[in-house]
């Protein structure tokens, strides 16, 4: 058989091929694949509206054996002769590599993408997806998770303005589902891969792990912050604040008030040098709405609403209530023994530290105070009368708990 390649003319030795249970004599290939030359079935190929002679390729798929032409790919500097796969994108069709993708057990044939990954180009299998009623072909990505993989779709994400191939996760919001980037993210020493949020914080955008929250009946999927508590990292959920007309992503902590749990912002908070989260409160003053710290005090608990912190959770200027007003303890004597109480009646289990707190406002209301440390209360402690004292603010009393 005479084969025309551009415009001249070959003699080129015919194969026999069957194809749907019919023989035809085609033109054949001479392909080197391993360094060893092989007559093979050619197959035409258009292509951007140009006809080729290629070399086939047998492919099996689903039981079922197809000519196919191949694709001459490069990988790893090598090159390889494989199965093309004809894509559909943009309405327009391509011949594309394929690609072997083994999924639960089986192997299949699907088109190949051209994934470039810190500067390097990969051929990889390729996903087709569904989004906004519109299909692609979008690069795979493996992913292990419990000890299995998987091919999964891959999604460019641009983070401090280079771009990456990441794993996608199929998300369901308001009833319908989208595929967004995946991140990597270590808790309690394992790792997972999880759905990402879109954050932007001060006029820049980032891609962090998101976590599904219920909140009045509906799910949402919200940004995580990383934060740096006693030395150890954690993930927590973010809350959008507005602030003085700008909007920030903030961590959030989680508080129960009256039986129920809530999601609340974090401010971070400097004390005695060390820094804090602590949770925040909105306050309107003066006709406008700020967020700021608040401060950790038990109510209706075992401090039997008399006794409270200002500072941080567990360190800070103890405070007293009587007659439902706060005022402060003066440091006479002031000593660890004290601290146990204190700290007992806020519910620790030890205390760490008594100290001279942060100057407080308003009453000084006891002074003098001498604990054994077993006492359930600062109330059954020697103490000065009420409001006897001579101290100034410079003098109250605090404790650091654990």
């Amino acid at each position: 058989m005479e084969g025309v390649q551009n415009g001249r003319g070959y003699w080129v030795p015919s194969s026999y091929m069957i194809q749907n249970g019919r023989g035809y004599w085609v033109l054949s290939s001479y392909m080197i694949q391993n360094g060893r030359g092989y007559w093979v079935p050619s197959s035409y190929m258009i292509q951007n509206g140009r006809g080729y002679w290629v070399p086939s390729s047998y492919m099996i798929q689903n039981g079922r054996g197809y000519w196919v032409p191949s694709s001459y790919m490069i990988q790893n500097g090598r090159g390889y002769w494989v199965p093309s796969s004809y894509m559909i994108q943009n309405g327009r069709g391509y011949w594309v590599p394929s690609s072997y993708m083994i999924q639960n057990g089986r192997g299949y044939w699907v088109p190949s993408s051209y994934m470039i990954q810190n500067g390097r180009g990969y051929w990889v299998p390729s996903s087709y997806m569904i989004q906004n009623g519109r299909g692609y072909w979008v690069p795979s990505s493996y992913m292990i998770q419990n000890g299995r993989g998987y091919w999964v779709l891959s999604s460019y994400m641009i983070q401090n303005g280079r771009g990456y191939w990441v794993l996608s996760s199929y998300m369901i919001q308001n009833g319908r589902g989208y595929w967004v980037p995946s991140s990597y993210m270590i808790q309690n020493g394992r790792g997972y891969w999880v759905l990402s949020g879109y954050m932007i914080q001060n006029g820049r955008g980032y891609w962090v792990p998101s976590s599904y929250i219920i909140q009045n009946g509906r799910g949402y999927w919200v940004p995580l912050s990383y934060i740096i508590q006693n030395g150890r990292g954690y993930w927590v959920l973010s809350s959008y604040i507005i602030q003085n007309g700008r909007g920030y992503w903030v961590p959030s902590s989680y508080m129960i008030q009256n039986g129920r749990g809530y999601w609340v912002p974090s401010s971070y908070m400097i004390q005695n040098g060390r820094g804090y989260w602590v949770l925040s409160s909105y306050m309107i003053q003066n006709g406008r709405g700020y967020w700021v710290p608040s401060s950790y005090m038990i109510q209706n608990g075992r401090g039997g609403n008399i006794i409270r912190l200002i500072g941080s959770l567990n360190r800070g200027r103890v405070e007293i209530s009587r007659n439902g007003e706060w005022g402060t303890i003066c440091d006479d004597n002031w000593d660890l023994n004290d601290a146990k109480v204190i700290c007992r009646m806020l519910g620790f289990n030890r205390a760490l530290e008594a100290f001279t707190a942060d100057p407080g406002s308003g009453k000084i209301l006891l002074d003098d105070v001498n604990c054994n440390g077993d006492e359930e209360s600062i109330l059954q402690c020697k103490k000065s009368e009420w409001e006897i004292h001579n101290c100034k603010h410079a003098e109250d009393a605090g404790v650091t708990c654990a």
